[in-house]
C-alpha cells in the first residue's frame, strides 16, 4: 500500500482539486493522509467531504508548520510506500501507477518522473524511457537537478529514523539529500505524473518575500549540502559547483551587503567557487 501525506494549510482554492486528483488515481491501494496544520479558512471542510472513502483520514488540527505536519504523516503512514503532495498542486490519474510500477520493476527505492508548472499543459509524450541509477554518483547527480520531495515515491524504510527538521525553509531539500544518500537504486521516467502549481499564497514565496531570515538561512543550506557532497562525491566536482554558482546569484540580491560579503571570503564559500 502507499501512504499518501497532504499537509494543508489555507489552501481553499485549490485543496478540493488536489485531492479530487488523488480519489481519481487509477491505483486503488492507497491511503490519503490529510494533515490540517491549523487551517483558519474552509479548508478542513473541504478534507472532510473525502472522509466518507475509507482511504482518507484526517490528521491534526494545531498550526505546528510544514515540516512537523509531514513527520506527523509519517508517523501515522501504514504503507509500504510514501508520497507526498502539496495541497495546492494535484496529480495526474496515472501518477500512482507509473511511479509504483517502475519502483518495482527496477528495484529501486526511490522512483521519479516529471513535473510541469504548467497546470494545463498536455502529456504529449509518446516515448517513456526509464532510467535506474545505482552507483553513489549517478543517484546524487540526478538528485542535484531535482531536489524537490513531491513528485517521488519511496520505499518506507528509507525514512526509518529519518525526519524532517523543524525550520522555516528547505526542510524538503535538506532532507532529501539524506534520503538519496541512503538509496541503493533510483529510477525515473520522462513522463508528467505531478502538477506543481506557482502562486503568489504559496509557502514558499510567503516565506521568500516575508521572513527576514529567509535567504540566510537559504545560503547556509546549499553551503552545507554542497561542501558535504563536494567532500564525498569528488566526482561531482563540477555539478555541484556549478548549483552553488547558481543559487549564490540568485541569493546575494536578497542579502545585506555586509552580510553576504562575510560569507562570500569565508573559505568554504571559496572551496565551492574555485
Amino acid at each position: 500500500m502507499i501512504t499518501i501525506i497532504v499537509p494543508f494549510y489555507n489552501t481553499e482554492k485549490y485543496l478540493e482539486e488536489c485531492l479530487a486528483s488523488i480519489r481519481g488515481q487509477t491505483f486503488s491501494n492507497y491511503e490519503c493522509l490529510m494533515i490540517d496544520d491549523g487551517s483558519t479558512d474552509s479548508s478542513r471542510k473541504i478534507a472532510k467531504k473525502y472522509l466518507d472513502d475509507s482511504r482518507f483520514k484526517l490528521l491534526g488540527d494545531k498550526h505546528i508548520g510544514f515540516p512537523l505536519s509531514k513527520n506527523l504523516g509519517l508517523d501515522n503512514a501504514r504503507g509500504d510506500y510514501i508520497l507526498f503532495v502539496d495541497s495546492d498542486d494535484y496529480i495526474e490519474s496515472n501518477c500512482l501507477e507509473i511511479l509504483y510500477n517502475n519502483l518495482i520493476e527496477t528495484n529501486s527505492d526511490i522512483s521519479i518522473a516529471r513535473y510541469t508548472q504548467n497546470m494545463n499543459q498536455k502529456n504529449i509524450d509518446n516515448y517513456f524511457k526509464v532510467e535506474t541509477y545505482k552507483d553513489r554518483d549517478s543517484i546524487m547527480s540526478k538528485l542535484l537537478s531535482n531536489t524537490f520531495l513531491w513528485n517521488k515515491l519511496y520505499k518506507r524504510y528509507i525514512f526509518d529514523d529519518m525526519r524532517f527538521e523543524d525550520v522555516e525553509a528547505l526542510s524538503d531539500t535538506m532532507l532529501n539529500y539524506l534520503l538519496f544518500e541512503k538509496a541503493h537504486k533510483t529510477c525515473y521516467i520522462n513522463i508528467i505524473t505531478y502538477r506543481h502549481r506557482v502562486h503568489d499564497e504559496n509557502m514558499t514565496y510567503r516565506v521568500r518575500n516575508f521572513s527576514s531570515t529567509y535567504w540566510e538561512h537559504r545560503l547556509n543550506v546549499y553551503i552545507t549540502m554542497c561542501s558535504y557532497i563536494l567532500k564525498n562525491y569528488p566526482n561531482l566536482n563540477r555539478r555541484i559547483k556549478m548549483l552553488f554558482n547558481c543559487e549564490l546569484c540568485f541569493i546575494k540580491p536578497h542579502l545585506n551587503e555586509l552580510i553576504f560579503n562575510e560569507y562570500n571570503n569565508s573559505e568554504i564559500v571559496k572551496s565551492l567557487l574555485n
